[in-house]
């Protein structure tokens, strides 16, 4: 027994030393080809950028398409064929800071100038609805000349109009009006309608007719129809899922059966009543169904609705679903859609150009890998959202985007992300020739304040946009940070603070509070060549205001606690931990609790008059 295990002992090192050595080898093997690549060169690029711009996903092994199908020209063999975006629309979202009309006068040539086909119009309540429908108008809505006005500029500069008219989802400008409340899934929730509803259709057919009464050129007509994420719920859409199966798999089913039934009634309904246009709709309500559920369940419709894949993914393995075999054999006609601003936070104020970019430079990675499974890709839509949905703060305003918009536009027309193609999109507004001199902006500006030189349409707000976001983020909220740090809450509540400490932070917040009102004087006329005086008053509401009432909470407790001549012995009188302790910081009535307290005014974009700055800020 010893013998085999001393046996069975010897093979197992014998075993542990081959692998040590095939793992030494392996090793050897990766460094090997490390050594290789980092003796790459990227050609027309600097070394260091092409190895950033490779790490980062810029720039990836392009595999070869076949040449015979319809998407791509094939240049010359072995070369990585050339992918064409015949369309390129535009998207504006009218829901969030609606630009005034005189501004598409000189963006649309601009658009055109960076190379936008057409524009996709998401007016929502911004379109001049009449009769029943006329409730859900905004206040500042625009008018019918209004939007015949969009359409002449929009056609002198060769942009062709898609409208989109929001039929089942994101219908939260019209169900939140109680007019319209009974037409709800949910009735706690303004997002969907429900399909089984008595007007539900009516209502649906009235948004479109009166849209299209005002694009009587159109040629699409964009149904939306994305993240229905309330239906199946009501009581009639629910045993609908009890018919079709237990559990989950039958509420699966039936909201896959309620979805199609539902948008092929609106799809008949379009080719009935407007027997030229084409209808689009987004896609991602298909993403879990099967290719031949979608087939029986719209039929020849099929043949007729065009679905636009939006995604804003980095990686291009996502953006066409399971590599473009769900809808290959399904819809002959396909769109797809990139976003150039409101995708990276509901809340971002200046879209991060480097991950803008790395959207478009991965859908054209998709392309190349799997477009040519589609029988016709039309093009793609440029989203621009100002809100996340109808119900949230602003996010990145137009102008703020255009240098984003304008590089994403150049990717897509480059099939890749150059330094070339970012000076084209740069001399496209204005800036100083041959700037960015190199591509390393993407490491350290990606937010890109190098484009404050430029001259486009809105300048004045991107300017005035990047200084105030870079004193609130990069000064005031690390400095408010720091205070919190330095004056805990305990010691403020007790008035329990060094007055020498105190004197620094109320100089640094009396200077900053004067800078920034300078700023506001520049926020307000700059935003007054595009926004009217509601996005002016929102965007400093959201922005702004939160910060700015930091501020003068800090000032009076910082003064209050300045005041204090003689404090008590210790312990502090700290409460429990069981009692909750008030900050004080942003609540108007907290310094009540300080024995020399001076109440908070609640702030009301009150700025004071324009001060100069103090030298040496």
């Amino acid at each position: 027994m010893r013998a085999l295990r001393k046996l069975h002992a010897v093979a197992e090192i014998k075993i542990v030393r081959l692998l040590l050595i095939a793992v030494g080898l392996f090793v050897v093997f990766i460094m090997c080809l490390r050594f290789m690549a980092s003796r790459a060169s990227t050609p027309g690029i600097e070394k260091p950028v092409a190895q950033i711009l490779q790490a980062e996903g810029f720039i990836q092994p392009l595999p070869v398409t076949p040449p015979d199908k319809g998407l791509a020209e094939n240049i010359s063999t072995p070369t990585p064929v050339r992918i064409v975006i015949k369309e390129r629309l535009v998207h504006f979202d009218l829901k969030g800071a609606p630009p005034l009309i005189t501004y598409y006068k000189d963006a649309f040539p601009l658009l055109k100038k960076m190379g936008a086909t057409g524009l996709l119009m998401e007016y929502e309540d911004m379109f001049p609805f009449t009769g029943e429908l006329k409730v859900v108008n905004a206040k500042n809505g625009y008018s019918k000349e209004d939007v015949k006005t969009i359409l002449r500029l929009a056609n002198e500069s060769g942009l062709y109009v898609i409208p989109l008219v929001q039929t089942f989802g994101h219908l939260e400008f019209v169900l939140k009006h109680k007019e319209f409340r009974h037409l709800r899934e949910v009735d706690k929730f303004p997002q969907a309608v429900c399909p089984t509803r008595n007007g539900t259709f009516s209502l649906v057919q009235e948004l479109i007719a009166q849209t299209m009464e005002l694009h009587p050129e159109a040629k699409y007509l964009h149904i939306g129809a994305d993240e229905v994420f309330h239906i199946g719920r009501c009581n009639v859409c629910s045993r609908i899922g009890m018919k079709l199966g237990p559990g989950f798999l039958g509420v699966q089913a039936a909201k896959h059966q309620i979805f199609l039934d539902y948008v092929s009634q609106v799809l008949q309904h379009i080719r009935r009543t407007y027997p030229a246009v084409k209808p689009i709709m987004w896609d991602d309500m298909f993403r879990t169904m099967s290719a031949r559920e979608i087939e029986t369940g719209l039929g020849e419709l099929t043949q007729y609705v065009e679905p636009m894949i939006w995604s804003y993914f980095s990686d291009w393995r996502h953006h066409l679903p399971q590599y473009g075999d769900l809808y290959k054999d399904v819809f002959p006609n396909i769109w797809g859609a990139t976003a150039f601003k409101g995708s990276s936070g509901e809340t971002a104020q200046i879209p991060n150009i480097k991950t803008q970019a790395m959207i478009h430079t991965s859908w054209i990675s998709s392309l190349r890998e799997n477009g040519h499974k589609m029988k016709n890709f039309r093009g793609i839509a440029l989203t621009g959202w100002s809100r996340f949905d109808h119900f949230n703060p602003l996010c990145e305003l137009f102008p703020v985007a255009l240098p984003s918009l304008a590089v994403s536009m150049q990717i897509l027309q480059d099939n890749e992300m150059n330094l070339e193609g970012v000076q084209e999109a740069a001399k496209n507004l204005n800036c100083q020739p041959d700037r960015p001199a190199t591509l390393a902006f993407l490491e350290f500006d990606p937010n890109l304040d190098e484009f404050n030189n430029c001259s486009f349409p809105g300048t004045e707000v991107y300017r005035s946009v990047h200084a105030v976001m870079d004193l609130l983020v990069r000064r005031i909220e690390p400095h408010l940070k720091e205070l919190e740090s330095n004056f805990p809450v305990y010691q403020l509540h007790e008035l329990y603070v060094q007055a020498s400490r105190l004197d620094e932070h109320l100089r640094w917040i009396t200077r900053h509070e004067k800078i920034l009102a300078n700023f506001m004087e520049e926020i307000k006329a700059a935003f007054k060549l595009v926004f009217d005086e509601y996005t002016l008053n929102e965007w400093i509401a959201a922005n702004v205001v939160p910060v700015w009432t930091k501020l003068e909470a800090w000032k009076v407790v910082l003064t209050n606690t300045s005041l204090v001549e003689e404090w008590s012995s210790r312990p502090l009188n700290i409460p429990p931990f069981s009692v909750p302790i008030a900050l004080p910081i942003g609540v108007t009535d907290t310094t009540t609790r300080l024995s020399h307290s001076s109440k908070v005014v609640p702030y009301k974009n009150n700025f004071p008059e324009q001060t100069t700055v103090p030298s040496g800020v």
